[in-house]
């Protein structure tokens, strides 16, 4: 096994993704699965972002499938580092763009998550019918929204706006001129 420094990278992960309002939850990366991504299996291990959410992924873009070239929807808000990956919430954009994401993950049509790296120290094996590499340790550079996660088992599992129950029929809906309508419904009778 060697250590190398190697170029940026890009690796779709699973997600489950909570879209609350503004608001979007999820899986960014998981830990200790290995992942087939073509011309290598590839291993996140645990902690392998811990110095790069440490000192600069705060307020780090999200974009929708990549689009390096957009504005991105949102930023990174907070990050949470567990035995099984690294979750995060983004904080999505006012524009019209952003919101129309949003929509699309509460129809599942943007139901996976994959994330921007530059590797940093990896062990790699050439032993077998495949090369296998463990990240030990990557920069993260961006995280995106995808249709079609590295992972099969991405899914959104919940979408809400900001404020609203978790019990739909419990929902309160804002109505600031409904006592208007129903004085004027009133007097038309």
């Amino acid at each position: 096994m060697s250590r190398l420094v190697e170029a940026s990278e890009i690796r779709r992960f699973p997600v489950e993704l909570r879209a609350e309002g503004r608001t979007i939850t999820g899986l960014a990366a998981p830990y200790g699965v290995a992942n087939d991504v073509g011309p290598f299996v590839e291993t996140l291990q645990p902690g392998v972002f811990a110095k790069s959410i440490a000192e600069s992924a705060r307020a780090l873009p999200l974009f929708a499938n990549h689009a390096h070239d957009q504005v991105p929807v949102g930023k990174a808000s907070r990050w949470t580092e567990a035995a099984d990956g690294l979750y995060g919430e983004w904080l999505m954009d006012t524009r019209a763009e952003a919101r129309e994401i949003v929509r699309l993950v509460s129809e599942d049509l943007l139901g996976g998550m994959s994330v921007g790296f530059l590797p940093i120290h990896s062990d790699w094996d050439n032993s077998g019918d495949k090369p296998r590499v463990i990240r030990h340790e990557a920069r993260l550079l961006e995280t995106s929204l995808v249709a079609v996660p590295a992972h099969s088992t991405a899914r959104v599992l919940a979408v809400r706006s900001a404020g609203e129950p978790d019990d739909t029929s419990t929902r309160i809906v804002a109505t600031p001129r409904l006592n208007e309508f129903k004085a004027w419904l009133a007097s038309v009778r």
